[in-house]
Order: C-alpha cells, then structure tokens, then sequence
C-alpha cells in the first residue's frame, strides 16, 4: 500500500496555476514547478505525470472554479444586464494605462501558446469555451425575460459575440489598448446586446 498524500492537491494546482499564469507554459520549467509547489520533482511526477499533466489539472482546475465563480456571479446580480455589465467592466479594467499587463485569462493564453500544437490543451480550451457560451446563453436568456434584450433575438449568437468580446478585450489589454478604448468596446457590446 502506497504512503498518502501528505500535500493538498487543490493548493498544489492553485500554485502551480500561479506559476503558469505568470510566464506561460513554455517558459515555467519544471524547476519554478518544483519551487511554486513545494514538492520534489519525484512528487510532481508521482501525482501528474509531468508538466504536462500538471499543466492539464491546472487548467482543468482554472475552469471549474472560474466558470463556476462567473455563473455565481452573474446569477446573483439583480439584473443579466446588471452583471453582463460588471463582468465586462472588469475585463476591460485589465487593459488599465500603465498598470504592469496582468497575466490574463489561463485559458485564453493556453488557447493562444499550446493548444494549436497540443490536442488535450485544445480540448481543455474548446470545453471552457463551450462553458463559457452556456453561461453567457443562460445570462442573455435571462436578460431577455427580464426585458432588457430583445426577446427575438437569437440567444445563442449575442452569447457569442459576447465570448469574443471577452476573449478579445483580453488579447486586447495584452497588446496595449489601453482602459479608455477596451471599456469604449464593452459599452458597444452592451449597447448592440440591448437593440
């Protein structure tokens, strides 16, 4: 019978979620894992395999809590609207003047960096986009009964205008935007979902 754990698997992946997201999977070698973490390398290969599947819990991990978190969130504002609009005022405010660029969005960078060249990461970002334009869906739908988007319009298109608004507003604060154009484009997002 094998020793158990004597580590938290959740802070193990949280840590090294840290890690990935401060400078991408290519560039985290297996030594900022092992100094994020606290485990020996040995460990990180007895739980995950390798990088590899360290990085694929990690991302598993990211979603879950996040998409998990987003829907809380947008389900417990008073209005869709209401938290559609804090939602993307949130992302925009990642494109803030001269604030260090924050490391953005797990997925969408692993979107970006790995998932053309790596199938199990193009899965990961595939499933979270899907979740994403659930949660969007749901939240349009909603909008729609309250009476703040029109009820003929098809829900499944604004909800994916809205995740390229979002992946793109992301990939926008990346680039230099700047906070006055990124939130000038989810005042448009807004103002097209409600006509």
């Amino acid at each position: 019978m094998g020793r158990p754990l004597s580590y938290d698997r959740g802070d193990v992946l949280d840590r090294a979620l840290a890690a990935f997201g401060a400078t991408g999977y290519e560039a985290t070698s297996l030594q900022d894992l092992v100094d994020a973490t606290g485990l020996s390398r040995s460990s990180l290969y007895a739980a995950f395999g390798s990088k590899h599947g360290l990085y694929l819990a990690a991302l598993d991990r990211y979603r879950e809590r996040g998409h998990a978190e987003l829907a809380r969130r947008l389900d417990a504002a008073p209005r869709a609207l209401d938290g559609l609009r804090a939602y993307l005022a949130e992302v925009a405010a990642d494109a803030d003047d001269g604030a260090p660029p924050s490391p953005g969005c797990l997925l969408t960078n692993a979107a970006v960096e790995v998932a053309s060249r790596d199938a199990d990461t193009a899965r990961r970002a595939r499933t979270a986009l899907d979740a994403l334009l659930d949660i969007f869906q749901r939240q349009v739908e909603r909008a729609q009964r309250e009476g703040d988007v029109p009820a003929e319009a098809e829900a499944s298109r604004l909800a994916r205008s809205l995740v390229a608004t979002v992946y793109g507003l992301r990939a926008l604060a990346k680039a230099g935007v700047g906070r006055e154009g990124a939130e000038d484009i989810a005042r448009l997002e807004l103002e097209r979902l409600t006509r």
